[in-house]
């Protein structure tokens, strides 16, 4: 007899078809900080001010690259917070050199 077994207990909750509860929180409390900082802020450019706000918020809840299954607000404060002997990104070096490796036989072909 076999049972099947939820290996993933945890739950995301949607707000949105896109974005999770968490996600409209962060762009919330994001843009409200821009709010109560305004006043630091030259009257001619405030308006920029607040669209580049909101279009921070809007970028730093997208999907990390470098982090999969992480939000890039995640991977910046992995990156502040930081033990530098211990944290750094991996890169996969093995899909530059086969890229490397096909191009330089496309060229002998031709």
């Amino acid at each position: 007899m076999s049972y099947l077994v939820q290996k993933n207990l945890h739950s995301k909750t949607k707000a949105t078809k896109k974005y999770m509860l968490t996600d409209i929180l962060f762009i919330l409390i994001y843009v409200g900080s821009g709010l109560f900082l305004q006043e630091l802020v030259s009257d001619k450019i405030v308006w920029g001010f607040h669209i580049f706000n909101v279009f921070m918020a809007v970028t730093l809840i997208g999907k990390s690259k470098v982090n999969p299954g992480k939000r890039y607000y995640h991977t910046v404060y992995f990156y502040l917070i930081r033990n530098i002997s211990t944290y750094h990104p991996v890169r996969n070096d093995s899909k530059d050199i086969l890229r490397k490796e096909l191009l330089d036989e496309i060229k002998t072909e031709n």
